[in-house]
């Protein structure tokens, strides 16, 4: 018997089966659509892939459109991330967004870095020059269309402008307080603030200014790159003003400083307020930023005289005696400056434990331009310090003062009260003073010791036997209580008084104590011409030198 065995076998294709394409989807769906926000988001999404994985992810936000465009023209970029912060480009009040997100399967072979800008039409490339065309460098990506997401996943956005805030800035000598002007300052002051936007600090477009004025009736505004500016009245328009003056706008810093407009209206001799508004892209203003700010005054002084005497002098001990000294002892008895007045600074008063700059020295910012144009409000600067000088100020006002075409002529004298210290560590002195080195030791005696005892004359230098300076003469018998550290002047200067006399016994070297550049516009003077008597001797005296000193600088004859 013959047995016959069939059986069905069930033959497998060979061709392999077409790619699938990758699925994308956002973490949140509504089902009525998506409140209105703010331009600031984060956006989560995902990607699956029925036969592979996902691998990346292209991303388009386009404002105003509710759909994609068929063929597809939107630019998107390249990301691996499943979530981003995203700052929609806001340019009017109300405005909808459309997110498209395409995921990418493992089936593309083009390794892209973050951020690619990709192009779907007329064909998938990487724009590398972001100029919406096919060209140059740019890399087609024909393994793209296959591997991505033909539908994806998309999201309308409607987004509400929020308006800008304006905040003020700190001092940078001190972070505890805000950049605004002194509580009293001359017809000058710097102002700087902080604009800010959560739809993007970009979106502020400008600044409005306007001076006690808060409708802003006749504002000058400034693009939103400029947020420091100073308000400055030349001598020739204050002058001849009573109560009210316009004040020039200025931007920059000395010496190149740039007026960009005018504010009417700076009460002289009275508090003022300053007024600035941020306005965005979509019109939207910030609510008001008062300068000064809350609880603070700014009293604006009228400038008089052709002298600005600074006091860089700690309160207490005997500031007041010294400032009676110049005031009372020397300057009421120089006619010229008794019929023309003069104004007084001290740079040193109000200061705290967290800012060593007095309370009439703006914000560390703010020296140059606001601190150097009061000083070139006048004529001439009157420095006098007392052992611990405010370098940092000196060094970033007084060179560009006297140095500059516009500026005037600096008489500083300062004393040294420690033979170990000359509180010079950074060589500051060099910086504002026309010398090349101040000695890091005091002035010795042939035994080697510090000399801390002086007597007699300081004498004029006599190579110039035309242009002499008058004799000096110390006030006490024996005066004590400082040194003298030793200067050289710089190579266009002449030294102007030595000590001791010529004609006094000598104990030690005849040393320069003071110096005065060549075209005699800055004096340094190392020894406190408050030691010296104002009257004495015959012919010389203290009253005599600034009397000498304003003829060299053509200020009074």
């Amino acid at each position: 018997m013959m047995f016959s065995l069939s059986s069905c076998v069930k033959r497998h294709s060979t061709q392999l089966l077409p790619n699938q394409s990758p699925r994308t989807y956002f973490w949140i769906i509504p089902d009525t659509g998506i409140a209105t926000g703010i331009s600031k988001q984060v956006l989560r999404w995902w990607g699956e892939d029925p036969d592979g994985f996902v691998t990346g992810y292209i991303v388009a936000i386009v404002p105003n459109l509710t759909t994609i465009p068929n063929p597809d023209t939107l630019q998107y970029f390249y990301t691996k991330k499943t979530d981003s912060l995203i700052n929609f480009p806001l340019r009017q009040v109300h405005q909808i967004f459309l997110v498209s997100i395409r995921s990418i399967d493992n089936t593309f072979d083009v390794i892209l870095p973050e951020g690619a800008l990709i192009k779907l039409y007329p064909h998938c490339y990487w724009d590398k020059n972001n100029n919406n065309i096919f060209d140059a460098d740019d890399i087609e990506l024909p393994t793209l269309m296959s591997a991505l997401d033909l539908k994806g996943a998309k999201q309308k956005f409607p987004i509400k402008n929020s308006p800008p805030t304006l905040l003020y800035v700190p001092d940078e000598a001190d972070p505890m307080v805000y950049a605004e002007p002194p509580k009293v300052t001359f017809t000058v002051a710097s102002f700087s603030w902080k604009g800010k936007d959560i739809d993007d600090d970009e979106t502020i477009v400008s600044y409005r200014i306007s001076l006690n004025d808060s409708a802003f009736t006749s504002p000058v505004t400034v693009s939103s790159s400029i947020t420091t500016i100073t308000l400055a009245v030349p001598r020739s328009r204050s002058d001849g003003a009573t109560t009210v003056v316009d004040a020039d706008v200025l931007i920059g810093t000395s010496p190149n400083l740039i007026t960009i407009g005018r504010l009417s209206g700076l009460r002289l001799n009275d508090t003022n307020k300053l007024y600035v508004q941020a306005i965005d892209i979509a019109g939207d203003r910030s609510e008001i930023l008062r300068f000064p700010s809350k609880n603070r005054t700014w009293y604006v002084k009228k400038p008089k005289g052709k002298l600005l005497v600074v006091a860089d002098y700690i309160g207490g001990g005997d500031s007041a005696a010294v400032k009676r000294y110049y005031i009372d002892s020397v300057f009421a008895k120089i006619p010229a400056l008794q019929a023309d007045g003069f104004d007084y600074i001290n740079i040193r008063i109000d200061t705290t434990s967290t800012r060593s700059l007095g309370g009439m020295v703006p914000a560390l910012q703010h020296i140059n331009p606001a601190f150097i144009k009061t000083l070139k409000l006048y004529n001439c600067v009157f420095w006098y310090t007392d052992a611990i000088p405010s370098l940092p100020v000196a060094q970033y006002s007084l060179y560009d003062y006297w140095n500059s075409d516009d500026g005037g002529h600096l008489i500083f004298t300062t004393k040294f009260t420690d033979p170990f210290d000359n509180h010079d560590p950074a060589k500051a002195f060099r910086d504002f003073v026309p010398i090349d080195t101040l000695s890091d030791v005091a002035l010795k005696d042939f035994s080697g010791s510090v000399v801390t005892r002086f007597s007699g004359y300081v004498a004029a230098d006599s190579s110039e036997n035309t242009d002499l300076y008058p004799p000096l003469l110390f006030k006490q018998r024996i005066a004590t209580g400082f040194c003298v550290y030793p200067i050289v002047k710089n190579i266009s200067a002449r030294y102007i008084y030595y000590l001791p006399s010529s004609n006094y016994p000598q104990e030690y070297s005849t040393t320069p104590v003071a110096v005065m550049d060549e075209k005699k516009r800055a004096i340094f003077i190392t020894i406190a011409l408050e030691r010296f008597s104002a009257t004495y001797p015959t012919g010389g005296g203290v009253i005599e030198f600034f009397k000498k000193a304003f003829r060299d600088f053509d200020i009074y004859q």
